[in-house]
């Protein structure tokens, strides 16, 4: 038996099996991570001297006994948050298993296409499933609930998957020389497109209707720049139909959420008219002026311990005794501002380490880029979801959350995967 062939059989096989049962079956999502480190494992002799040499892997070495160490004193300093200590730093280590998909894609571009039309394929399923079908006229007229993923995290999922239709487009279309099929494959792209939108929109999610309105526009233009010099006038004959197509049905969703959209946009403007021109302290307690009261909060705690921070897993214990009842309303688990969970978490050492991980991520994407060895799709895709995070991170958290920390892996490993293997991505998509 190939030991060697055997490894890679079960680590693709893990590969695939964690974006397709991401958003509809963790337990098995968890199970392709495993096959996947599982092969890595066995194979660790031949691969070692290249991981070994990779920054990342150094990076990973270094912070994963640091969140560990400073999960347990943090535990020691507050004996009763230690579960929560235990289960937020197991959280935080996982952050680091997009290392796996790294690897296991290998810079290899057909790879990286499987898997994310897999993860839109478990996306599309998990909403098909969720959608409560006999009620579908109060499910259209009220903001998202009853989905498994929250829904503030469903928003920031369907904004990539609409950018990723828009710019992997004519890989969605195929080729033109088969009529019926061509057809058949733009219908759909217009039906999942419109569907989307939908969901986008009843998401009523501000922090992602803000970073979509920032990167769709830059993002699309420069695409669509490319796509105009690229010689194909029969792609581009059709995608000015689908515009006009996909213009209408904008323009047809949007009037006909109009009233929400207007509510959702406007309800609190009386409320920051108040914040700015009296304070914070005279605002009613509205979902925005709780998250500045937070932010405000998070900003003190930082600023009382700004090296180490308190502890992977204390940030709700401090917002339960640092904030009354009647500054919060509700009992939040986290200070909905990324940036800020990890100066409270883990101090400006820690962000610093957070900061080196994504400037390693984008530098693994623009240097092959720079070499011609990645689609300019894939660069704008993931530069526009990388920035759509960014932007959506400013007023929420995902790594608590089993589907945020998955949509993490799968995205940063897909960025990351042209650093490791230092080859040419051979296969066009």
């Amino acid at each position: 038996m190939d030991i060697a062939k055997t490894t890679d059989r079960i680590g693709i096989t893990g590969l695939y099996m964690f974006p397709l049962f991401a958003w509809i079956g963790p337990a098995m999502a968890y199970l392709g991570l495993t096959l996947m480190l599982i092969a890595l494992l066995l194979n660790i002799r031949t691969i070692w001297p290249t991981i070994r040499r990779d920054p990342m892997f150094i990076l990973a070495v270094i912070s994963i006994p640091w969140m560990i160490y400073w999960g347990w004193h943090a535990a020691q300093e507050f004996p009763q948050t230690t579960a929560t200590q235990i289960d937020e730093t197991r959280s935080w280590i996982f952050m680091w298993l997009f290392l796996l998909v790294a690897w296991w894609l290998k810079g290899d571009l057909r790879r990286i296409q499987i898997v994310l039309v897999l993860a839109f394929v478990s996306l599309m399923i998990s909403l098909l499933i969720d959608i409560d079908w006999q009620h579908l006229d109060r499910f259209l007229n009220r903001r998202l609930n009853g989905f498994r993923v929250q829904v503030i995290l469903l928003g920031l999922f369907i904004s990539i998957a609409m950018i990723g239709l828009l710019l992997f487009v004519r890989q969605c279309w195929g080729n033109s020389s088969q009529k019926g099929l061509y057809y058949l494959r733009i219908a759909l792209w217009l039906v999942s497109m419109s569907f989307l939108l939908e969901i986008f929109i009843l998401s009523q999610s501000r922090g992602v209707w803000l970073a979509a309105a920032l990167v769709f526009p830059p993002i699309l233009l420069l695409q669509f720049k490319k796509w105009l010099i690229s010689g194909d006038k029969t792609f581009v004959k059709y995608l000015f139909i689908m515009i006009a197509l996909a213009l209408v049905a904008t323009i047809a969703l949007v009037s006909f959420n109009k009233d929400q959209l207007l509510d959702r946009l406007t309800w609190e403007n009386a409320t920051l008219e108040i914040v700015v021109n009296e304070g914070i302290d005279q605002a009613p307690l509205t979902s925005s002026v709780q998250r500045l009261r937070l932010y405000g909060s998070a900003l003190k705690r930082w600023s009382e311990r700004p090296w180490v921070g308190w502890g992977p897993g204390t940030s709700r214990y401090l917002i339960d005794h640092g904030m009354s009842q009647a500054q919060r309303k509700i009992n939040h688990p986290h200070f909905h501002n990324a940036y800020l969970e990890i100066l409270v978490r883990f101090g400006l050492l820690g962000f610093i380490g957070f900061g080196l991980m994504v400037w390693l991520i984008i530098r693994s994407v623009l240097k092959p880029y720079a070499k011609g060895d990645i689609p300019t799709e894939t660069l704008y895709f993931l530069a526009g979801s990388m920035a759509i995070l960014a932007i959506w991170s400013l007023t929420d958290f995902f790594v608590m959350s089993t589907s945020g920390r998955f949509f993490w892996t799968l995205l940063a490993g897909i960025a990351y995967t042209f650093a490791p293997h230092c080859r040419k991505a051979h296969t066009q998509m």
